[in-house]
């Protein structure tokens, strides 16, 4: 008997970059994002810590900015950041590195500095 295939995995940033590259209309919250991220299994606030740097991030290296905020909700909210995808090079999602401050394309083999654009 033939052993079943492993199921491939994905991380919460591979999720994020996937669903940040399929958004119509394409602007969304962190927390809109983690929530589409989070796995059936996982933590929702762990996803949305994640996302929130996974942005921080991308928006260092010229991938992401923001595009506004929402509406607040109540007196004294400022209204949550919506961010916009503005470098899409392709399915396979940036991978940052904050230990040599770059961000690596795996789509064009290039790798980006965080803290602006350089292209």
């Amino acid at each position: 008997m033939a052993a079943a295939a492993a199921k491939p995995t994905t991380t919460v940033r591979e999720r994020a970059w996937r669903y940040l590259r399929a958004l119509h209309p394409p602007v969304a919250t962190a927390a809109e994002i983690a929530a589409a991220c989070v796995s059936e299994d996982g933590d929702e606030r762990s996803a949305l810590r994640n996302v929130r740097y996974y942005l921080r991030e991308l928006t260092a290296a010229g991938y992401v900015r923001e595009a506004g905020r929402e509406t607040p909700a109540y007196r004294g909210d400022r209204g949550r950041k919506r961010w916009r995808l503005v470098r899409d090079t392709g399915r396979e999602a940036p991978l940052p590195s904050r230990r040599h401050g770059l961000v690596h394309d795996r789509n064009t083999g290039e790798s980006h500095p965080m803290g602006g654009r350089d292209g």
